[in-house]
């Protein structure tokens, strides 16, 4: 069995982008490209902000965990709102995008745990919402919130995202209806 190991990058560095294929992203991975191929991830509390320039074609995503990076943690870490979002961005202008002109959307922010604590999805939606507020950004489209998981396709040759989305509820009765589970 072969076993493909994830090169070393820099640290923080943007997923490469290769044309024609499907991109996995995984917490704290970001990616901007252009062209031909697909950038796809799995969300619950985690958010996913597809960013898609019309004119120049360029496209951004991201998958976040968090929505600030707490008091030991590096703060340029893409696993965290604000970072994630300025690495995009950043890249977004040095290949000639105006981020302001791109369509924003949101995905993901479920609330996965049903405790008295402080809803994480919650938090992460509105870090984002705030930092494309900050930035003059409009949301296009969002799908947030709600208990459950969310499969995201985002297509880099057109800007379209779909986004699939199964609930707590219908996951757990699907393991209640299995024979030989009660």
């Amino acid at each position: 069995m072969t076993v493909l190991a994830r090169q070393p990058v820099e640290p923080f560095a943007a997923v490469p982008f290769q044309p024609g294929r499907a991109h996995q992203l995984g917490p704290g991975d970001w990616m901007v490209g252009q062209g031909s191929g697909t950038v796809e991830t799995l969300l619950g509390s985690c958010i996913c902000l597809t960013l898609w320039h019309p004119n120049t074609r360029l496209g951004a995503a991201c998958h976040i965990m968090l929505p600030e990076p707490g008091p030991h943690a590096e703060q340029d870490d893409p696993r965290y709102a604000p970072a994630a979002v300025s690495h995009m961005l950043r890249e977004l202008r040095r290949r000639g995008a105006n981020p302001r002109q791109c369509q924003a959307k949101l995905f993901g922010g479920g609330k996965m745990f049903h405790c008295s604590g402080p809803d994480i999805g919650q938090r992460n939606i509105d870090a984002v919402l705030d930092l494309l507020q900050q930035q003059g950004m409009a949301v296009a489209a969002q799908c947030v919130g709600r208990a459950g998981y969310r499969r995201v396709r985002f297509d880099l040759s057109s800007g379209a995202v779909e986004q699939r989305f199964d609930s707590l509820r219908s996951i757990a009765d699907s393991f209640s209806s299995e024979p030989g589970r009660s």
